[in-house]
């Protein structure tokens, strides 16, 4: 395919998928605590730990961070020939400003451009802070995503992932990413981490020959997202519709508008006097571009 070469962005982002590549796009360290010994950050979602060491950083996990991995993974992924090269190569280029341009950070200044170079490096130094733990059948402990930290000069973004990691994930299956997922402004997160997951599980074969692959349960795009969860809206005596489900439908027309989905809508009409419970079991049912 076209552009599909190391140096260069590809045209599809195919990467590999895993539950803690899951767990990356739905996760944020914004308002986590550090430890006041140890200066460490831990966190969980969707059954990974994500240690985060070094808390000082200027930039924190969140979209920035989850797209420049997603960009470095598919470059991963062109270079180690899609799982099938016998010997893993982790160092991974990435061309500046095509990955700007694919993220949407203006460098059309060289004070702009200057100001893309430092979050870039920041995101970096954040990634390489991130030691993951998670089970799926075997217990990964403190595995580091980067083994050291990425540079980004003569207009390349360069990282290397660790050997833990990237051995395991060279054995995954692959995903496609649409660039229009990296579009999606950092400032929402909900939106981001729902549109992962519509994106791997409308990707995955299985879903498909269960002719599944264009509905999920609202009750898991929301365990995805940064919402509050329900318990917590009762004790504050708010009410879920305002707090959880218009926030989470405002997300859903995000999504649309990006053009990660054309539409969306649920299995049935929503009764008026529909209780959380109920309404968290409803599906929601998405059309993908081209199909």
């Amino acid at each position: 395919m076209k552009n599909e070469k190391p140096g260069t962005m590809p045209e599809v982002l195919t990467i590999h998928h895993a539950k803690p590549i899951d767990a990356m796009a739905a996760v944020t360290s914004k308002r986590a605590a550090a430890d006041s010994v140890t200066g460490e950050v831990r966190i969980n979602k969707l059954g990974v730990d994500f240690g985060l060491h070094k808390f000082g950083l200027k930039s924190g996990l969140g979209v920035g961070t989850n797209n420049l991995l997603i960009a470095g993974l598919a470059a991963f992924t062109i270079q180690n020939g899609f799982g099938k090269s016998k010997t893993i190569n982790r160092p991974v280029t990435i061309p500046f400003d095509e990955y700007c341009c694919l993220v949407g950070y203006d460098i059309s200044t060289k004070s702009r451009r200057d100001h893309a170079h430092e979050q870039i490096r920041q995101d970096l130094k954040t990634l390489q802070a991130v030691q993951l733990s998670w089970d799926d059948g075997k217990r990964w402990q403190s595995v580091n995503l980067l083994d050291s930290v990425g540079e980004v000069k003569r207009n390349r973004i360069t990282m290397r992932f660790g050997q833990t990691f990237a051995e395991y994930l060279h054995k995954k299956p692959l995903v496609k990413i649409p660039k229009e997922l990296m579009r999606i402004s950092g400032k929402n997160q909900t939106a981001y981490a729902i549109a992962s997951k519509i994106i791997t599980h409308s990707g995955n074969k299985g879903n498909r020959g269960k002719g599944s692959s264009d509905r999920l349960k609202v009750g898991t795009l929301l365990n995805v997202s940064s919402l509050p969860d329900y318990e917590n809206v009762l004790k504050q005596r708010d009410s879920w519709r305002d707090r959880i489900r218009k926030p989470f439908e405002a997300n859903l027309d995000v999504i649309k508008r990006a053009g990660v989905i054309n539409d969306w809508r649920y299995d049935k009409p929503i009764d008026p006097g529909e209780n959380y419970h109920s309404f968290a079991e409803r599906l929601v049912i998405f059309e993908m571009p081209g199909e």
